[in-house]
C-alpha cells in the first residue's frame, strides 16, 4: 500500500505577498499540515544546505543567502500521496522564464537564469520545495525547531 509522504515548502521573500495564490494551488495537491511565518531567515540555517550548494560553487551560496535574507519567508509542510512530485510539477522549472504558463513560476515568476547571472544574484524562483523524499526528510529535520 502506498504511503503518504511529506515535503517542505518555503515561500521566499519575493513571493510572500502572493502566498495566498500559491497556497490555493498547492492545497489542491495535498493537505497542508503546518504553516509558519518567519520574519527573518536564521543565518545559521545555511550550514545545513552547504553540501547541496557546494556543487554549484561558493558564489551561489552567497547569492542564495542574500536572497533569503531579503525579508520574511513562509514555511509549510504538505502531506499526500506522491506529493513531492506533484508539487515540483505545479511549481515549474527553477528558471521561471522556461516554466510553463500553467505553473506557479510560469504565472508569477518574472526572473530568468540569464538575468540573474548577469546581475550576479540568485534566480528569483519564488518557492522552494524538496526535490526528493530524502531531501524532504533532511529539510524537515533542519527546520523542525521553527515548525513545532
Amino acid at each position: 500500500m502506498a504511503k503518504k509522504e511529506q515535503t517542505l515548502i518555503i515561500i521566499k521573500p519575493d513571493a510572500t505577498h502572493i502566498s495566498d495564490k500559491i497556497f490555493l494551488e498547492l492545497d489542491k495537491l495535498g493537505e497542508k499540515i503546518k504553516e509558519v511565518e518567519i520574519i527573518a531567515t536564521p543565518e545559521d540555517i545555511y550550514k545545513h544546505y552547504k553540501p547541496s550548494i557546494e556543487k554549484h560553487g561558493k558564489f551561489l551560496q552567497k547569492w542564495l543567502e542574500d536572497y533569503l535574507l531579503e525579508g520574511k519567508i513562509i514555511l509549510s509542510i504538505y502531506e499526500g500521496f506522491d506529493i513531492i512530485k506533484k508539487i515540483k510539477n505545479i511549481l515549474g522549472e527553477t528558471d521561471p522564464s522556461t516554466s510553463q504558463p500553467n505553473t506557479i513560476r510560469g504565472k508569477y515568476g518574472k526572473d530568468s537564469l540569464e538575468k540573474s547571472l548577469k546581475e550576479k544574484r540568485a534566480v528569483r524562483t519564488l518557492v522552494h520545495a524538496s526535490e526528493s523524499k530524502q531531501e524532504a526528510k533532511r529539510e524537515l529535520k533542519v527546520w523542525k525547531r521553527y515548525l513545532d
